[in-house]
């Protein structure tokens, strides 16, 4: 600010009087504005910095605080969004390595889902994994009522965009135990299948589970919409 205010008071005491003295305070402006521009990208990156470590745990609450404090609604938006996200290691969080099957996408269900609430309210669940076919995240799409739930397929490509997924396997409970699949599953499916491939991604298979363990591939029944 002291580099501002001294440039500023020898243009208007010296403009138009001596050349030397006018070029002298366009330095010292010009110095000014460069460090105001160093420091702005200083700030930018630290925010990108943050976003970057923030998708895996071991940030501190306080840190978060902090550095959400400073970001731009953007990317704030993107923190939070995150957070929501299960984004951990494979081999440490996930239960399957890669998934070759339904029971493999059952097992994982099996860790993340709180089976006391299924047997209560309906909730809708995604999975998105690497071109490998191993997950690499895990993400709570909605939670409803008795017997539905809405999920926006925005949320569900959102997610699958910030892991950079290859594809996506659908979860949802029927807390009446009935497997047999809804006209709104089936027509569900077919808007994530066709809005996977708009996006380059795929949608292998959707799961609906029960209170009772028992539980229906798509995929293994014939009913994903190829």
């Amino acid at each position: 600010m002291q580099v501002l205010a001294i440039g500023i008071w020898v243009l208007r005491k010296y403009r138009g009087k001596n050349i030397y003295w006018n070029k002298f305070a366009i330095y010292l402006l010009h110095v000014y504005l460069c460090f105001i521009i160093q420091s702005w990208g200083q700030q930018v990156k630290h925010g990108t910095d943050y976003m970057n470590t923030s998708t895996t745990y071991g940030v501190s609450p306080t840190r978060q605080r902090r550095a959400m404090k400073t970001q731009s609604p953007v990317l704030i938006s993107r923190q939070k969004l995150t957070a929501k996200m299960m984004v951990e290691e494979p081999a440490v969080e996930f239960a399957a390595r890669k998934v070759t099957c339904s029971r493999d996408i059952y097992s994982i269900a099996e860790r993340f889902i709180d089976w006391d609430d299924i047997n209560v309210i309906e909730s809708a669940h995604a999975i998105y994994l690497n071109r490998a076919n191993v997950p690499v995240a895990w993400a709570l799409l909605s939670t409803g009522g008795m017997s539905a739930t809405i999920v926006d397929a925005k949320v569900v490509f959102s997610h699958a965009l910030l892991c950079q997924a290859d594809s996506i396997i659908l979860l949802h409970n029927h807390p009446s135990g009935q497997l047999t699949p809804s006209q709104p599953d089936k027509d569900l499916t077919r808007t994530m299948v066709e809005g996977a491939k708009l996006l380059g991604m795929r949608v292998l298979d959707h799961l609906i589970l029960t209170p009772s363990g028992a539980y229906l591939s798509f995929a293994d029944e014939g009913l994903m919409p190829y």
